[in-house]
């Protein structure tokens, strides 16, 4: 079976999803929560498969 992880576009950082941060933001719609790169705090990460 294939292990999902996630990867940062920003700085490379690879990991499991419980590592990730997550932050709120306010959005026309109201709160959301956007995950984010533990290392470098960017949001531009994707799931991966390994």
């Amino acid at each position: 079976m294939n292990e999902v992880v996630y990867k940062c576009r920003s700085c490379g950082w690879e990991g499991a999803a419980h590592l990730l941060e997550t932050d709120t933001v306010e959005t026309c719609m109201g709160s959301d929560v956007v995950e984010t790169c533990p290392k470098c705090g960017s949001p531009d990460i994707r799931a991966v498969s390994k």
